[in-house]
């Protein structure tokens, strides 16, 4: 299966997305490949802290443009899964990752100024499936405040709702958890960061489920030997 996350916005968690779903789908038992089409190179840092730990392997390869098409087209019948992390802005890799993915995830911050930026993804989702009909494609409302009592996710969900034809909802919500940046600087996934990370470990598990249509189970070590 092949996830892209992408989207309008910088700063939205593209990169904690991709992270985590690559780590978590490597740690399931698949042979897993991160594809980091950000320029900034955040997903492949990631790896390459991860890649001097005791963890399940998470290949990953820099590329963009028509390197990437040629990649996907080409070489990654050798994984099972691949998870794409595509930079932020309307560019020529989102316009690949949409024409080759199965799943796409946009995060977006409870903000206007992310809410705003929506449609143009919206748009760019509906021309995809033109293309790629087997596309399904969430918004994910990410960075939330933890506090009960805030309301401003609740509030996004309505808006997206209403204004979004092509792109779903997902149901889970990330809230602005301190233990994804603690992972993300380790290499690990929020599962793999221990009881510290309880939280935001569940939240990560159910956009999981909804992304790979199954729950999240870790596969045993000594059974993989």
């Amino acid at each position: 299966m092949i996830i892209a996350v992408l989207g309008e916005k910088g700063g939205t968690g593209k990169t904690m997305v991709a992270t985590n779903l690559a780590g978590m789908r490597a740690a399931a038992g698949n042979r897993t490949l991160l594809i980091d089409a950000d320029r900034q190179g955040s997903s492949q840092r990631w790896a390459n802290i991860r890649e001097s730990e005791d963890l399940p392997r998470v290949d990953c390869e820099p590329l963009a443009g028509d390197a990437l098409l040629r990649f996907v087209r080409n070489r990654v019948s050798r994984y099972d899964d691949v998870v794409i992390d595509v930079g932020a802005g309307d560019s020529g890799e989102m316009e690949i990752a949409l024409l080759v993915a199965d799943n796409v995830i946009v995060p977006v911050r409870p903000t206007a100024a992310d809410v705003w930026t929506m449609s143009l993804v919206d748009g760019r989702v509906g021309e995809a499936v033109r293309r790629n009909q087997g596309l399904r494609a969430w918004a994910l409302i990410n960075q939330v405040s933890p506090n009960p009592r805030h309301t401003a996710a609740a509030e996004t969900r309505e808006v997206l709702e209403d204004g979004c034809t092509f792109l779903g909802v997902a149901e889970p919500i990330l809230c602005d958890r301190v233990a994804f940046q603690r992972a993300y600087s380790e290499g690990r996934t929020v599962e793999e960061h221990g009881s510290r990370s309880e939280k935001a470990a569940s939240e990560m598990s159910a956009l999981y489920s909804v992304v790979y249509s199954q729950e999240y189970a870790q596969r045993d070590p000594e059974q993989a030997a």
